[in-house]
């Protein structure tokens, strides 16, 4: 493996570091119910990293260390959402919200103005395993639609990991592509089992 740091790199570090920032709002939440929540996940699964790319990362094993951060952000938050949930189930609306206002404000660095910019800045935010996992694999693609399918579920296996429920994971994941293109001409939706879409409809 290069020991060189490339855009790639900190392009998926970017999402590690979103994700992270999401999980550590849902830990703040959780820490009102369960002191020491986040104590404890640091203990379970590591603690989040934070800083600069260059000064963490392990040089002479670029792809490990980045896998796992990955697994570590995908299962703090897994483990977060599922134990907030069991003590308080209502509070499923709460963290949509959090993932929703996320994406709202990831949303306003990008100039969404087709489709193809809209599915861009979902693929440059939200975490989706490494690169060369190709989980999303677009179909079809012009200025007004983008349709793209799920190759496998990535997230599930963490979510079955802690207990959880993967579906919890697909409906906050909606809430902030909803957040993301809040401010655009675009919606999204599901047009049948793992394939999704981007379409341009009138919000007004």
């Amino acid at each position: 493996m290069s020991a060189f740091l490339g855009p790639i790199h900190y392009w998926l570090y970017q999402k590690i570091e979103i994700q992270s920032t999401i999980s550590s709002k849902i830990e703040m939440f959780l820490e009102e119910k369960q002191p020491e929540a986040t104590k404890q996940l640091d203990q379970k699964y590591g603690e989040i990293a934070t800083g600069e790319l260059e000064e963490m990362i392990n040089h002479e094993n670029i792809h490990g260390w980045l896998q796992a951060e990955i697994v570590k952000t995908e299962s703090r938050l897994a483990a977060a959402v599922t134990t907030l949930i069991e003590m308080k189930p209502d509070s499923m609306e709460a963290i949509r919200g959090i993932f929703y206002d996320e994406g709202v404000k990831r949303g306003k660095d990008f100039s969404i103005t087709n489709a193809k910019e809209a599915f861009k800045a979902i693929n440059d935010t939200l975490l989706d395993g490494m690169p060369c996992d190709h989980v999303n694999e677009i179909k079809e693609q012009d200025e007004e639609h983008v349709q793209w399918v799920r190759t496998t579920d990535i997230h599930k296996p963490h979510w079955d990991e802690v207990g959880g429920d993967s579906n919890h994971y697909h409906l906050l994941r909606e809430a902030y592509i909803k957040g993301i293109l809040k401010e655009s001409d675009y919606g999204y939706g599901k047009a049948e089992e793992n394939l999704f879409e981007i379409r341009r409809e009138n919000k007004k």
